[in-house]
């Protein structure tokens, strides 16, 4: 172990042996052996994507609401955002992963067993597997960006409300300067 975590220290983690039916042995078995550090580097590139596209989708959704939310404070809309904001918070991610999956499934004929239809898995990297990676990416980076765009949307609306309160927003407001110039 310790010659193993020395190694890991200069960048060499190991060789992976993965069992793979085949007539080689008499078993009916081989093993294919790679590197731990390509193995990791194939699905690392995947999680960086799906780590941007969450974030991404979680900024571009809580800004505005958070916005609207202060700007319209105590109005339907604050209300109805406010309400959906702390379902997003209370409702459980693999419930719904769940229920995205099903609806991907049932409403929009969306294979949903991982971030690529069984047509582009082995694929070269190309625009058509691309797009079938974006067409596959919404249900995780919902699934993960829920609780943090309805924090986020918290956040930023009590913030602002801070802001639109303090005595030289006021003073500007009183001089004629419009809601929305307030705001930016």
């Amino acid at each position: 172990y310790l010659n193993w975590s020395w190694n890991l220290l200069h960048g060499d983690a190991g060789w992976s042996y993965m069992p793979t039916h085949s007539t080689i042995r008499g078993d009916g078995m081989a093993l294919i052996a790679r590197p731990v550090i390509g193995i990791v580097m194939d699905r690392l590139y995947l999680t960086i994507a799906l780590t941007v596209f969450t974030v991404a989708v979680t900024w571009v959704l809580a800004v505005p609401i958070g916005i609207y939310s202060a700007v319209r404070h105590n109005s339907i809309g604050d209300y109805t955002f406010t309400f959906f904001g702390f379902m997003g918070l209370a409702v459980p991610d693999f419930l719904l992963g769940l229920l995205l999956m099903y609806l991907a499934f049932a409403y929009f004929d969306q294979s949903v067993g991982g971030l690529f239809s069984g047509d582009f898995r082995d694929a070269p990297w190309s625009l058509a597997r691309l797009w079938d990676l974006l067409k596959h990416l919404w249900i995780p980076a919902v699934v993960l960006g829920t609780s943090g765009t309805a924090s986020l949307i918290r956040v930023l609306r009590n913030n602002l409300l801070d802001e639109l309160r303090k005595p030289y927003v006021v003073t500007a407001r009183s001089k004629g300067l419009s809601g929305w110039r307030t705001v930016l």
